[in-house]
């Protein structure tokens, strides 16, 4: 017996929706990156403390890819528990066959 899951429109338009708004955050965050970098190249190069050997440059990019990898992982718990939560849907409805 195939088992066909179908979560709906409502959930897959909340998918999308996550994943279009995670990328525009990474996205606008990444071109303000690189948009100092090609403005305000000083501002980068300048160190975190003064005198330390950390710059700015390597601080905010440690950022944009830490937010890279947060996003991601949020995506991921949101997009598991909408599946469990239609596979759930899905199980009910399938006792509720054999039971009849």
């Amino acid at each position: 017996m195939s088992r066909h899951t179908t979560s709906g429109p409502r959930s897959g338009d909340e998918g999308a929706a996550l994943g279009l708004l995670s990328t525009a955050v990474l996205a606008v965050v990444y071109l303000a990156f690189t948009a100092l970098g090609a403005f305000a190249p000083e501002l980068l190069a300048a160190p975190v403390r003064p005198g330390g050997a950390i710059t700015w440059a390597f601080a905010l990019g440690l950022g944009v890819i830490g937010l890279g990898f947060v996003l991601t992982v949020a995506y991921a718990l949101a997009a598991n528990r909408r599946e469990k939560a239609a596979e759930g849907g899905a199980a009910v409805i399938a006792a509720e066959g054999v039971a009849r």
